[in-house]
């Protein structure tokens, strides 16, 4: 409690002790005889070289060991400013050079509590940005926030990172020319900062765009991007409606690569072309195992599909065919041929809800062989059950 201080700052030159069971506890006092206390700082384990900086001029520090384990402990040295701390950052700023970092302020130093500030970064005929961003600040309480803007007044803004908070770093890019971020602090515990460097950034050609509507009995549709990843901020819509498409339209995917859960292929099935009552089937994300297919069947003919992709991280994306179901297979057929073949009638894909039986019966026949040149089913749930017959060929 130095005389007069408006500002404290703790060093711990070293700091070793049983990690999770013997501590240290930074709290500041809110009050004069320090009744009220404000949680600063926990420290625990390996933590040399760690300071801890107070806006209020009184702190209390607490050490804590329990009854096992011990450690070579802690030195801390301080320092105390009669001045209080000018903010280090405030308000509003805006900038408006191609290029350039943005900080929280602090420098080598810790970031402020109570710190709520803004910067709109809008350089002159920008199209959009690449934003890198390093973040570490006190998980789950400090934040920063980005958004795109239309416009350098910014008044209708689109999220594009949500309070990121605790330690993080990556590129992304804005598809627009002007970005916000904000930062904010709680009135306890402060980190590191934050720093976003950002510069002009020419976004490529989108891989596909718009809607287009499929009338061809049958074709291929992929997302456009062809050897090379597809892009960010996609949203791309296929209308798959082929004439004659009497018993639905089949939707085989050969491969699919996108960011999980994010990026990825939703199916609708519709009544008409216009698809206004579409009803969502389907969300394929992910990737496919290698070999592996996987398909959509919209029993009304027409098949609304819509691939979307995020801000950032992408992959090589899907190719798939389209085409109509045939009839599908129904009831019993007994086949009484030395040899032959058969299948479940389908063509591209088979539809949902069947029970097809086949009874072979060849005259004579000790042994029968059956070999599948071609099967691919949903496991586990859409199978093919085999059973011998008894003598006579009743199949009961």
């Amino acid at each position: 409690e130095p005389p007069g201080a408006q500002t404290i700052e703790l060093v711990f030159s070293e700091f070793e002790t049983e990690e999770g069971f013997d501590y240290v506890v930074v709290f500041e006092c809110a009050d004069t005889d320090c009744s009220e206390l404000i949680d600063l700082a926990f420290l625990s384990g390996s933590q040399e070289g760690t300071t801890v900086r107070s806006n209020r001029g009184k702190v209390f520090i607490v050490f804590v060991s329990d009854e096992s384990t011990t450690g070579p402990g802690f030195a801390m040295s301080w320092t105390s400013s009669t001045e209080a701390a000018e903010p280090q950052c405030t308000g509003s700023q805006t900038l408006t050079e191609t290029s350039g970092t943005v900080e929280d302020g602090s420098g080598a130093s810790l970031y402020q509590n109570n710190l709520n500030c803004e910067w709109i970064i809008a350089p002159l005929d920008a199209v959009a940005l690449t934003l890198e961003v390093a973040i570490e600040t006190e998980e789950g309480f400090d934040f920063v926030e980005i958004y795109e803007c239309e416009t350098e007044q910014c008044q209708n803004p689109t999220l594009l990172v949500d309070q990121a908070s605790g330690i993080l770093s990556g590129e992304l890019q804005s598809s627009t020319g002007v970005v916000k971020i904000v930062f904010t602090s709680d009135d306890s515990v402060s980190s590191q900062g934050f720093q976003i460097t950002w510069a002009l950034f020419t976004p490529p050609t989108p891989s596909c765009s718009g809607q287009q509507t499929l009338t061809d009995p049958s074709g291929t549709l992929e997302d456009g991007s062809g050897d090379e990843p597809y892009t960010n901020n996609l949203e791309c819509t296929w209308i798959i409606a082929p004439s004659g498409a009497t018993h639905g339209v089949a939707l085989l995917f050969s491969s699919i690569s996108t960011e999980e859960g994010y990026d990825g292929v939703e199916t609708y099935n519709c009544e008409t072309e216009e698809c206004l009552d579409a009803e969502r089937t389907n969300f394929i994300s992910g990737s496919l195992g290698e070999g592996s297919t996987t398909g959509i069947i919209s029993p009304t003919g027409v098949l609304k599909v819509v691939f979307t992709s995020d801000f950032t991280t992408t992959g090589q994306g899907f190719s798939a065919t389209w085409g109509p179901v045939s009839a599908p297979c129904t009831g019993l057929q007994t086949l009484t041929g030395r040899s032959g073949s058969f299948e479940d009638g389908s063509g591209m894909a088979y539809a949902n809800d069947m029970t097809c039986e086949w009874i072979i019966a060849p005259p004579d026949a000790i042994s029968i062989e059956l070999t599948f040149s071609e099967f691919d089913t949903e496991e586990g749930f859409d199978f093919v059950e085999i059973y011998e017959c008894m003598d006579g060929g009743e199949c009961l």
